[in-house]
């Protein structure tokens, strides 16, 4: 299990998957290690990897032996699929809140990304925001059962999504983790993983805001 100690600004939540040490090991060597960080001052995070289940068992133990040896990787019980990664940032929710309560701010993102952690966490420092992201204002459910991100009216019936960040890179206020919470346990999962997490943020009653650095 990570640990995340001390005083931590920012929590980088990385969604990854079994296939992916390779990107694993870039973030740790490059944007995911604050110790690889040139001028970074008092600014502190913490990388930690999110993962469901395989189905393959091998994939799994080498999964739990990648864990116990860099100790940056919190797996879930369900399986690691595209339809449960809202499943996946509702993982997130439950560790922070329980493991790492004193982050300042949550960053989602994906194994694919590249985050440059110091400006961001400068435009934290200065804009202190609550939700922020690179926000769809009116996207529209798909409703076509042959599409990858198809959504049907029993898991989400309203014809627009709440206004979402874009789920490759978004920030919210750690204070939120209670509420996004309890959310969580009244709102219906549907497979959008980003949408989700918008719809949540208008249940608890936070706007987002969009930054065209994202």
């Amino acid at each position: 299990m990570p640990l995340c100690t001390g005083n931590v600004f920012l929590l980088a939540a990385v969604h990854s998957c079994h296939e992916s040490f390779s990107m694993r090991e870039a973030i740790r060597l490059s944007w995911g290690n604050q110790e690889n960080a040139i001028n970074k001052g008092k600014w502190t995070w913490k990388t930690v990897f999110f993962l469901g289940q395989s189905s393959d068992d091998e994939k799994n133990q080498l999964l739990r032996l990648e864990a116990a040896r860099y100790k940056d990787i919190v797996i879930g019980d369900f399986l690691d699929t595209y339809r449960n990664l809202t499943l996946k940032t509702i993982l997130i929710l439950r560790w922070a809140k329980k493991h790492c309560p004193q982050a300042q701010y949550i960053l989602k993102t994906d194994h694919d990304c590249f985050v440059n952690v110091l400006p961001l966490m400068r435009l934290l420092r200065i804009r202190k925001p609550l939700y922020l992201g690179r926000i769809h204002w009116k996207n529209t459910p798909t409703r076509n059962k042959t599409s990858k991100f198809y959504v049907s009216k029993a898991e989400f019936s309203e014809p627009v999504y709440p206004p979402y960040a874009a789920g490759g890179g978004y920030v919210f206020k750690g204070s939120l983790l209670p509420s996004l919470l309890q959310a969580s346990h009244e709102a219906a999962v549907f497979p959008m993983e980003d949408a989700y997490f918008g719809s949540l943020m208008k249940v608890i009653g936070v706007k987002a805001q969009s930054n065209k650095r994202f």
